[in-house]
């Protein structure tokens, strides 16, 4: 195991490209973020890309979870702190710390990561090769959580069709975990995005979304908790649920 890089951190100054309408960093950018962090982290560690690449195989995220104290503005610089901890049989557990230019937390993610079978389109199950690079974490007073199965919301119903594009889809073919933010922003609507934001995010990624599939999203709404439900014809394929605040 390298014990050398047992925690990564990066800062991000936040541009343009990064905010919403409202001047706020975008959940799909923060995802970016945490996937860029995290990816470098791995680089440094022996498992990135190119170690990937011979291998056939490549990092996917599985699952998220994020609770947001304050969403920070354009200008402001975030480091994004990222600590992997001991994979639970295939899925390896990271967690993220973000921090704004005083050191205060302003937010916190648990997320779980596959390995992808780009061949076979398929998760890979044997992992242990993988698992003996990573750092021993065990020491830190970290639980290695899951994030767990999002419920089902009784809520008022509306649904939107829609089809990727070529913008959502990434190098793996499919499309990238980072669009499905943009995906339930998107359904929530310019008008309620303007006066709410969120204060807790789940992902649940179910299956891949490829070229050419259409998709159903299936939109729940009771006071301010939510749920999205994205499906095709024969399946669920994934699911983000949360809460939303008003904004001050």
């Amino acid at each position: 195991m390298n014990e050398e890089l047992k925690s990564y951190k990066e800062k991000i100054l936040l541009l343009t490209k990064d905010c919403d309408v409202n001047t706020k960093w975008r959940v799909s950018s923060l995802l970016e973020a945490m996937q860029t962090v995290s990816g470098n982290h791995c680089e440094l560690l022996g498992a990135g890309k190119a170690e990937l690449d011979a291998m056939g195989v490549t990092w996917v995220l599985a699952r998220s979870e994020i609770e947001m104290k304050r969403w920070p503005s354009y200008g402001e610089e975030i480091t994004v702190e990222t600590i992997p901890l001991a994979n639970r049989h295939f899925m390896f557990p990271r967690v993220f710390f973000l921090y704004d230019e005083n050191g205060e937390k302003i937010g916190s993610a648990n997320t779980a990561w596959s390995l992808f079978d780009i061949s076979n389109r398929s998760v890979v199950t044997k992992v242990d090769h993988i698992a003996a690079i990573l750092p021993d974490n065990s020491d830190l007073d970290i639980n290695a959580v899951i994030p767990s199965q999002i419920r089902n919301l009784d809520g008022e119903k509306t649904s939107v069709k829609y089809e990727p594009l070529y913008s959502d889809l990434d190098f793996n073919g499919h499309v990238n975990n980072t669009k499905y933010a943009d995906f339930l922003c998107n359904t929530l609507g310019i008008d309620l995005m303007k006066k709410y934001e969120f204060s807790k995010l789940a992902f649940n990624y179910k299956t891949e979304v490829l070229p050419g599939q259409k998709l159903t999203f299936n939109l729940y709404r009771k006071e301010n908790d939510f749920l999205l439900i994205g499906e095709t014809n024969e399946y669920e394929a994934f699911r983000i649920g949360g809460s939303l605040k008003k904004r001050a």
